[in-house]
């Protein structure tokens, strides 16, 4: 709970559809965070992959975000942003 893991979404012969990130909310839920330009796209394969899973599947991509900071220069630049950033 409370951690993330950078992941592909793979297709039944391994192939890859996307990376995403997904982050554990509690023991029964997760939130899936996809690439911006692939949002219907991965969506509607996850939601066809539903068959036999006790499990609901919703988009709320137009409520979240997320901004990648990447790069040597990526610490320096948002350690100055947040006052509780470890050295």
């Amino acid at each position: 709970t409370g951690k993330a893991i950078y992941s592909p979404l793979c297709r039944e012969n391994g192939t890859v559809i996307d990376d995403l990130i997904v982050y554990k909310l509690n023991s029964g839920r997760v939130m899936i965070c996809v690439n911006a330009s692939n949002i219907d796209k991965d969506f509607n394969w996850m939601k066809s992959q539903l068959k036999g899973f006790d499990c609901t599947l919703t988009n709320k991509s137009a409520d979240f975000s997320l901004l990648a900071l990447q790069g040597p220069k990526a610490f320096a630049t948002l350690q100055p942003l947040l006052k509780d950033l470890p050295d």
